[in-house]
C-alpha cells in the first residue's frame, strides 16, 4: 500500500515550468546542496519523462510505512477535516495543519533516536510540497 502527498494544480497551471519551480523549491528547502542543478535531480527528470509521454502531471511525495505508523491517524484526520468533496485539502488551515503533523512526526522520532537520514528526507519532502502548495493556492491530495 503506497501512501502520497499529491500536488493538486488547476489544468492551465499543469506545465513543466510549474514542475521546475516546484523542484527549485525542494533543492533550496531539502538541507542539501542547493547548488545542484534541477536537471541532474532524478526526480524532475522521472516527472518530466512521465509528464511528456503521458501528458499528466503527477508531483507527489511518498509517505512511507515508519511515518504512517507513527502519524497515519493524525494524518487521516486532517484530511478527513479539511479535505473537499474531491479529497483536497486547499484549506490554509489544513495545509498548516499537515505541516505541523509532519514536524510532530520528526521530533517523536529525534526524541526516540529514530531519526535516520531517510525519514528525515522523506519528512522534509513532505513538508516542502505542504509548504509549496500553501505558497501557491494550491491543494494536496492525502491518499492510501
Amino acid at each position: 500500500m503506497t501512501t502520497s502527498l499529491d500536488l493538486e494544480v488547476p489544468d492551465e497551471k499543469q506545465t513543466l515550468d510549474l514542475a521546475k519551480e516546484y523542484y527549485r523549491f525542494q533543492i533550496e528547502h531539502d538541507g542539501y546542496d542547493s547548488s545542484s542543478d534541477i536537471g541532474d535531480r532524478r526526480d524532475f527528470q522521472r516527472f518530466r519523462e512521465y509528464f511528456e509521454e503521458h501528458g499528466d502531471f503527477m508531483i507527489y511525495e511518498t509517505v512511507n510505512h515508519r511515518i504512517r505508523e507513527v502519524s497515519g491517524k493524525e494524518l487521516q484526520s486532517v484530511s478527513r477535516e479539511y479535505r473537499n468533496k474531491d479529497w483536497i485539502v486547499y484549506d490554509q488551515e489544513g495545509l498548516s495543519r499537515f505541516i505541523e503533523v509532519f514536524e510532530e512526526t520528526r521530533q517523536t522520532f529525534r526524541a526516540e533516536g529514530k531519526l535516520d537520514e531517510s525519514t528525515e528526507y522523506i519528512i522534509q519532502q513532505c513538508i516542502n510540497i505542504l509548504r509549496f502548495a500553501k505558497q501557491r493556492g494550491y491543494g494536496v491530495m492525502y491518499s492510501q
